[in-house]
């Protein structure tokens, strides 16, 4: 807008905190600024001077004032925002290396006379922004504890290995068992490995996901996604298994996958008239020098 042959830029700096109305700063490289408080609700055709408080401000045109603007249009960009959310599994369970199984209670994983491998489905169908961090709680149950009838954790070994990984069956796939979908848990990519012993038995596993996983959980943000998991470290004939006895604590200690996820605005045209403001006013006070 021009006033007194003074070219003025508009920037519309608006405060949520004032439930009358907003301000409507207009600057000229010149050094003036135009302020004008404007009603909240007024169209269009009402921006006028009698619907509006006006003030005229002089200015120096420094580099100090040029700095001010420049900051004032920063601290105005709109910060990423985190949340963080509690996802508990919507389907688990585990399948055996003859196909049997399928949804269960008890997703224990490991050979006890038969080899299993464990799978969990989460509903990321309400989830929006960019998931910046996951943590997948497993509960490693405790002879007595929560209704358990043994430990989670039973080996002859000091401790074994339970890798977490993408799987490519469905989650109709999973829930219904068979070979091919067995053959998918603990065999995709890994997220996650971890050493587990009896040290563990009733406490929570925390398995955080990697950028691999983080990639793959991003790329299901709107639907089902399921992972599984597998004992890699397997020897001999002798029991070796995590997670046994879930089916009796489950309801207690369902499995959870614990989410952050960090999402932004886009910044309002104001702010971005500041920061170009403070920008070529820069430019024009070194011509002028």
């Amino acid at each position: 807008m021009r006033n007194n042959r003074l070219v003025f830029f508009p920037v519309c700096v608006y405060n949520p905190r004032n439930a009358t109305g907003h301000w409507l700063v207009n600057v000229s490289l010149m050094g003036f600024a135009l302020v004008s408080r404007v009603p909240t609700g007024a169209p269009q055709s009402t921006m006028k001077d009698r619907f509006m408080t006006r003030h005229v401000f002089r200015f120096s045109l420094t580099r100090g004032t040029l700095a001010a603007l420049t900051l004032l249009g920063l601290a105005a960009l709109p910060q990423a925002a985190q949340a963080q959310t509690d996802l508990p599994a919507t389907d688990f369970g585990r399948i055996f290396n003859d196909g049997s199984g399928g949804t269960n209670a008890n997703y224990f994983a490991g050979f006890g006379g038969i080899t299993g491998r464990n799978f969990f489905v989460f509903d990321l169908s309400s989830v929006s922004g960019t998931i910046t961090a996951a943590t997948l709680k497993l509960y490693n149950p405790a002879s007595g504890v929560d209704g358990a009838g043994g430990n989670g954790y039973s080996s002859p070994d000091a401790t074994e290995t339970y890798d977490l990984t993408s799987t490519t069956s469905t989650p109709a796939q999973l829930a219904a068992g068979g070979v091919p979908a067995y053959n998918t848990l603990g065999t995709g990519t890994s997220f996650n490995s971890k050493s587990i012993s009896n040290a563990d038995n009733g406490t929570d596993v925390l398995l955080s996901f990697n950028a691999a996983g983080l990639s793959t959980l991003n790329g299901g943000i709107g639907g089902l996604i399921a992972v599984g998991g597998q004992i890699t470290s397997i020897s001999g004939g002798a029991t070796q298994v995590a997670f046994f006895f879930t089916h009796q604590t489950s309801g207690l200690h369902r499995p959870t996958l614990t989410i952050t996820t960090t999402s932004s605005s886009a910044p309002e045209p104001g702010t971005l008239a500041l920061l170009a403001l403070g920008m070529v006013g820069g430019i024009v006070a070194r011509r002028r020098k």
